[in-house]
C-alpha cells in the first residue's frame, strides 16, 4: 500500500539561473554550459493541463480501492469543465473533483493540507479561511462518495496523518485537539482521540511535526522542532518518546520525509554536515545511528536559499528524491535524483529553475509537484509533472553506506572539532588518514596508542573524511574555527 507521510516545506528558493549569476565568472560560464547541455533532453513531462499558476500542491495519497491518486493543496480553478477546490483526484486520464466536498466561495477560501489513505478511508486535514481547522473522512467510489466532517478540531494546522500499529495519528502544530491538551500529535483509538506525552514543545513558537513513518515497530516522527536532544527527529514506541542520538541540529534544520528502502530507514529534509550533522539533506539510519550517503544532496557553490529534500519514494528498486539541490554526491542532478543502494544517479537531464516539491508513485510512474509553472522552450509544466523513466540515467560513484557506517568500535570525538580530534579503541600501528571533499589526502599518521589525539592545525574549516583502512573505518569530521 502506498502511504505518503511528507509535509512540504513552504520555503521558496531563487531561480537556478539567478543562482548562477552569483558564482564567479569562471563558474558562471561553466554553469551556463552545463544548463545548455542538460536541456538536450527533458524527461520531466507535463501531466494533463495541470493547475493554475501560483496554485500550491501540499500532499498526495493513493486510493488503493479505486486506483486513484488524490492531490491536496491551495487551489481553486476549473479544468475540463470541472470545478476543483483544494482537493482533486487523478484517474490516469484527467483531474476530477469530489462534488460537494468543499463549498463554493469567492477566492482561495480553504487549503486542504494533509492526506492519508487508511482502512478504506481518505483522511483529510483542512485549514479554513476563518482560522479554524478540521478533519474530513472520505470513502466510497467516484459518483458515490461518503463524506464525514469534523470541524473546529484543533487550534493550529494538522500537517499530516500517519499510522502505527493499526491506529491513525494526527501530526501538526497544534496544542489543542478536540479539547485535549496535546503536543503536536494525537492518536485515534477505538474509544476516541488521546494525547501523547510531552517532549517540551508546547511553549516553543513555530515547532511542529511534519511527517511520520512506521519502521521496525517504532513510529519515527520528523519536523521542525528543538527541545533538548529532540532535534527535528524523534521516535515513539507506543509508550514513550526517545531521541535519535543528538538529532539533526543547526540554525536551519528540519525533516520532511521518511522512506523504507532495502530494509533500512532513510531520512530526508533540510540539514547540513557543516552544522555537525552526519550528512547533507539525506541520511540512512543504521543500528540507531544516522549515516551519510556520500556527500548527500547539495547546492551550487554560492547559491542562495536552502537546499533540501522535499519528498522520497521507492520505485523499481530505487530510492527517488526530489527537492532543492543541484548535485547528488558531486553528480549534477537538477532537483531530482535516485539512489540505488551504492551510488547516486540523475534520471533527468532537464534543468528546472525552481525546487521540486512532493512526489508520489502512481501506476508505475513518478508524479511530482513542480511548485508552480515552468516555462520551457516547447511546453509548460503547470504545477504537476511526470518523470520519464525510459532515458538512461547518468550515475556517479560513491563509497557504499556499509563502509561509511563501519565503526569497528572506534570512537571519534569531538564533533565538530577545532584544532584536534581524538580516536579511541585504535590498534597500535594503525594508519590514520584525513581526506578533504575532493578526495585528496591531507594528513596521515601511524597510531602509537589505542587512544590518541591528532592535530587539525593548518587545515581550513570544513568537512573531512577520517579513515582507518586496516579496519575499513570511515567517518566524517567537521572542523570549525569558533
Amino acid at each position: 500500500m502506498h502511504q505518503k507521510y511528507h509535509r512540504l516545506s513552504c520555503r521558496k528558493a531563487v531561480a537556478l539561473k539567478r543562482r548562477c549569476l552569483s558564482v564567479w565568472m569562471v563558474g558562471l560560464l561553466v554553469c551556463f554550459a552545463w544548463l545548455h547541455h542538460l536541456r538536450a533532453q527533458a524527461p520531466i513531462e507535463p501531466l494533463m493541463d495541470g493547475f493554475a499558476n501560483q496554485d500550491e500542491i501540499w500532499d498526495f495519497a493513493y486510493d488503493t480501492n479505486n486506483d486513484l491518486l488524490f492531490i491536496s493543496g491551495a487551489f481553486q480553478f476549473s479544468a475540463n469543465g470541472v470545478d476543483l477546490r483544494g482537493l482533486a483526484y487523478y484517474d490516469g486520464v484527467a483531474l476530477q473533483a469530489v462534488p460537494g466536498l468543499i463549498d463554493s466561495c469567492q477566492g482561495p477560501c480553504e487549503t486542504v493540507v494533509g492526506l492519508h489513505w487508511f482502512q478504506d478511508t481518505l483522511w483529510i486535514s483542512r485549514a479554513y479561511d476563518d482560522g479554524t481547522y478540521g478533519i474530513t473522512r472520505l470513502s466510497g467510489t467516484p459518483g458515490n462518495w461518503s463524506v464525514l466532517h469534523d470541524s473546529n478540531v484543533t487550534n493550529a494546522r494538522i500537517e499530516d496523518f500517519t499510522t502505527y500499529r493499526g491506529e491513525i495519528y494526527a501530526l501538526g502544530a497544534f496544542t489543542q485537539f478536540l479539547g485535549l491538551n496535546t503536543e503536536k500529535i494525537a492518536r485515534k483509538t477505538a474509544s476516541g482521540w488521546v494525547a501523547l506525552p510531552s517532549i517540551g514543545l508546547s511553549s516553543i513558537p513555530g515547532a511542529h511535526f511534519h511527517c511520520g513513518h512506521e519502521f521496525n515497530d517504532e513510529l519515527y516522527i520528523g519536523g521542525d522542532f528543538s527541545a533538548g536532544n529532540y532535534q527535528s527527529i524523534a521516535k515513539w514506541n507506543g509508550t514513550a518518546f526517545s531521541p535519535i542520538g543528538n538529532g539533526l541540529t543547526g540554525s536551519v534544520s528540519w525533516v520532511n520525509d521518511f522512506a523504507t528502502y532495502k530494509g533500512q530507514l532513510y531520512v530526508g529534509g533540510g540539514f547540513y554536515d557543516s552544522d555537525g550533522n552526519p550528512g547533507n539533506n539525506v541520511v540512512v539510519l543504521q543500528n540507531g545511528v544516522m549515516q551519510p550517503l556520500g556527500l548527500g544532496l547539495t547546492y551550487l557553490q554560492n547559491a542562495h536559499g536552502f537546499s533540501e529534500v522535499s519528498g522520497m519514494e521507492v520505485l523499481n528498486n530505487r530510492l527517488y528524491v526530489s527537492g532543492a539541490f543541484h548535485f547528488a554526491n558531486r553528480l549534477p542532478a537538477s532537483r531530482i535524483a535516485y539512489y540505488d543502494g551504492v551510488r547516486w544517479c540523475a534520471p533527468s537531464n532537464d534543468t528546472l529553475a525552481r525546487p521540486l516539491g512532493d512526489m508520489a508513485v502512481y501506476q508505475g510512474d513518478i508524479i511530482v509537484d513542480t511548485q508552480g509553472w515552468y516555462y520551457r522552450n516547447t511546453d509548460t509544466l503547470k504545477g504537476i509533472a511526470k518523470l520519464d523513466l525510459t532515458p538512461p540515467a547518468a550515475c556517479g560513484t560513491m563509497v557504499s553506506v556499509s563502509e561509511l557506517g563501519s565503526t569497528h568500535g572506534i570512537r571519534l570525538f569531538p564533533q565538530p572539532a577545532q584544532d584536534q580530534f581524538f580516536l579511541e579503541d585504535l590498534a597500535k600501528g594503525s594508519l590514520v588518514q584525513v581526506y578533504d571533499l575532493t578526495g585528496r589526502q591531507v594528513r596521515s599518521w601511524i597510531a602509537e596508542d589505542a587512544a590518541q589525539g591528532f592535530s587539525l592545525q593548518g587545515l581550513q574549516t570544513g568537512v573531512y573524511l577520517i579513515r582507518v583502512p586496516s579496519v575499513n573505518y570511515s567517518s566524517k569530521l567537521v572542523k570549525k574555527s569558533w
